[in-house]
């Protein structure tokens, strides 16, 4: 499935009823103890990435969960559709396979996953928690499905380290959220 299958309108509906969930939820005290959404949509993007990612995969909308963080340390989340992610694998160098099967015999790896990002359309539902920051570009989208934009190019993805294929949810908190779409 690609991109251009997949119907735009209905992915946007998804992710804003999504956001308005969590927002409705919030509204009613349902987050009280749920520290990463007590202050939505600040301070809560990888979380929300997470259940947003579970959600949208019971959709079969396949997503991955991405950060990365500023030259300040600041990090932000945002989820990739998947089938808009270039993957490829590199093979290891021949003198690591070696040292591999003398010493990892469990794992025995031979090559490295890449993510290439560049073209990836992203679902960002927490960016306009910068809207009032101006080294941000003041972002002020509350649900974005597009290319990355410049504000989203501010955080660097140090490669597979800040790219997960399948988060840990919370299926009590999602199961809230739902009670509100």
């Amino acid at each position: 499935m690609n991109f251009s299958d997949i119907n735009s309108h209905r992915l946007l509906s998804l992710c804003t009823d999504f956001r308005h969930a969590i927002e409705k939820a919030k509204m009613n005290h349902e987050f009280n103890g749920v520290y990463s959404l007590e202050n939505f949509p600040n301070g809560s993007c990888g979380y929300t990435c997470e259940l947003l990612h579970e959600y949208l995969n019971e959709y079969r909308i396949p997503t991955y969960y991405i950060w990365g963080s500023d030259l300040s340390g600041q990090t932000h989340a945002w989820l990739a559709l998947a089938e808009t992610v270039q993957v490829y694998y590199e093979p290891l160098p021949t003198n690591y396979l070696e040292i591999i099967a003398k010493y990892d015999s469990i794992t025995q790896n031979t090559s490295t996953k890449h993510y290439n990002l560049d073209n990836s359309i992203i679902i960002d539902i927490t960016g306009d928690q910068f809207k009032d920051k101006s080294e941000y570009y003041n972002f002020s989208e509350a649900v974005y499905i597009g290319e990355p934009t410049r504000f989203h190019r501010l955080f660097h993805i140090d490669g597979p380290a800040n790219i997960c294929e399948d988060p840990f949810t919370d299926m009590n908190v999602l199961k809230i959220i739902k009670g509100y779409l």
